[in-house]
């Protein structure tokens, strides 16, 4: 009955290096704007190691979050602070993360995790993983709502407008070669 009601969204990562990027995808989401995790690569300067705080919360300011990276403790977590929020941790030892807190209640903590999904974590448990690093997300008066992904048929026929002489010569060529064969 813990989160039931509540509508959280988790935006998957494609590999290993977009957690962070997915993240704030998953943040950007929640507040209304749906962006490409590509996207988001690119702003955070995302490269084989993955994305630090400091491109997070670049690329978060540039989507219109005013962002904050700070460091806490147990008490701190329960101290009032904007969610959803992105907390870094640790999994398997020694493997940098990054996931989306969206709620957290007395003795158990729900997360978005880009590599597994919604989970509700025991608040003990979460406390082993996470680095007591968070970044905190407000949207700014530059946030907009919205929808920057495209459909495949946009992206096809994107690909096509450069190409379009090209294309309408080889379809004249071939009513002329259709006609010509009657």
């Amino acid at each position: 009955m813990f989160f039931i009601k509540e509508k959280f969204h988790c935006v998957k990562q494609y590999d290993t290096t977009d957690c962070g990027a997915a993240c704030l995808a998953t943040v950007s989401k929640q507040y209304g704007l749906k962006i490409p995790i590509t996207r988001i690569r690119e702003i955070a300067g995302t490269d084989k190691q993955g994305t630090n705080a400091y491109g997070v919360i670049k690329a978060a300011e540039e989507l219109g979050f005013s962002a904050k990276g700070v460091k806490g403790d147990k008490e701190a977590l329960f101290s009032e602070f904007p969610l959803p929020a992105i907390a870094h941790i640790v999994v398997e030892g020694s493997l940098l993360h990054y996931m989306v807190i969206h709620k957290i209640a007395k003795d158990k903590i729900i997360v978005a995790d880009p590599a597994k999904g919604l989970i509700t974590y025991e608040l003990d448990d979460f406390m082993k993983l996470w680095t007591g690093v968070l970044i905190l997300l407000v949207p700014d008066v530059k946030f907009e709502k919205g929808d920057m992904t495209q459909g495949i048929f946009k992206r096809f026929f994107g690909l096509l407008v450069p190409q379009k002489n090209l294309i309408i010569h080889v379809f004249l060529a071939s009513l002329l070669y259709t006609f010509l064969g009657i």
